[in-house]
């Protein structure tokens, strides 16, 4: 007895979501077909995502790069190239963190107010998570606050009619309709004007500190307490990992956040070196915190004043974001 074999045509999209909710024992079939479609998640670019790094990290720290050299010595240059090195690599390592968590939860695939948080649970369970919640947004709360403290020094410089605390209350008004937008590419628009403010002000100072005239500097040897406030600014200048899941979150292609770290990383050393190397060897020791402070008041450095402004401003609005989808999530706000 002979049977006839017939090929099959292979199951349609439909068929196919009808197994898999059949198979799918964990109750996670909401949306897991449609992660596996075809059909390209919208996002943050490779592009945009390094402007979003440089942004973030490059807000402020770069002010007190000259500072923290002199206090330092210049092994602080060393610091900051090997610093650079590491949190560099340790972006790299969050990213394929997060990855590893999309091919192992579904879940993950679609979008997470608290990506840092979610890595720590997965690692160390609810402990983790609860550590990770707190170090997150007190963190990024107290950079948030340095960003508007400082902007609000620079208003106070500008317009000296008001005090520095009448601008704070007014930037801070100013702020809260920015709170409120999603994700990061709600407001793509912030990192792009932080970036171009971040290169005219280095540019700038850069080129006052080279065209002006100052006494002979001097490079004393540094003691253990300067060493140690040299060592804190240089890591301060460098401090943003606590956002870098949240931009990755964002991206259209979360498996390039790698490559985004390393180019956003090579362009944040590039403006803080010229200003660090060029402010110490400039001024030596006699280099105030703040490069700005060191500089004639000319009217190029009232721009750099001016858009150094809207750089905190954009480093603020990406800054507070993680801390405010982290309160959203803990009071269970709808997304």
């Amino acid at each position: 007895m002979s049977s006839k074999v017939q090929a099959s045509d292979p199951p349609s999209t439909t068929e196919i979501v009808t197994i898999s909710q059949k198979v799918d024992e964990g109750g996670l079939i909401d949306g897991v077909l449609h992660m596996e479609t075809d059909v390209k998640k919208k996002g943050l670019s490779f592009t945009m995502t390094s402007f979003f790094l440089v942004a973030q990290m490059a807000g402020a720290g770069f002010l007190a790069l000259p500072r923290a050299v002199a206090d330092s010595g210049w092994m602080g240059i060393v610091m900051m190239i090997l610093f650079c090195i590491l949190v560099g690599y340790s972006g790299t390592r969050l990213g394929d963190s997060w990855i590893m968590l999309e091919e192992r939860w579904v879940e993950y695939k679609g979008p997470s107010r608290t990506p840092y948080m979610e890595i720590a649970y997965r690692a160390y369970g609810v402990h983790g998570r609860r550590l990770a919640y707190t170090c997150v947004l007190v963190t990024l709360f107290g950079g948030s606050t340095v960003f508007m403290i400082l902007l609000c020094g620079f208003m106070n410089s500008l317009v000296p009619a008001l005090s520095l605390c009448e601008w704070i209350l007014i930037v801070g008004a100013v702020f809260i309709p920015f709170t409120w937008a999603g994700t990061p590419k709600d407001f793509w628009q912030a990192s792009v004007v932080a970036v171009i403010s971040t290169v005219a002000a280095c540019v700038i100072i850069f080129v006052q500190m080279l065209i002006e005239d100052f006494p002979e500097p001097e490079y004393p040897n540094p003691t253990m307490a300067s060493f140690s406030l040299g060592f804190g600014a240089i890591l301060f200048a460098f401090g943003g990992a606590s956002v870098f899941p949240t931009i990755q979150n964002d991206m259209a292609d979360r498996s390039k956040f790698g490559k985004g770290v390393i180019v956003g990383f090579i362009i944040i050393l590039s403006l803080y070196l010229p200003v660090a190397v060029t402010g110490y060897a400039q001024i030596g020791n006699a280099v105030a915190s703040n490069i700005l402070l060191s500089v004639t008041q000319s009217t190029a450095i009232k721009v750099a004043i001016g858009v150094e402004i809207l750089n905190l401003f954009g480093t603020y609005i990406i800054t507070f974001n993680p801390v405010a989808q982290g309160l959203e999530n803990l009071l269970s706000i709808e997304n």
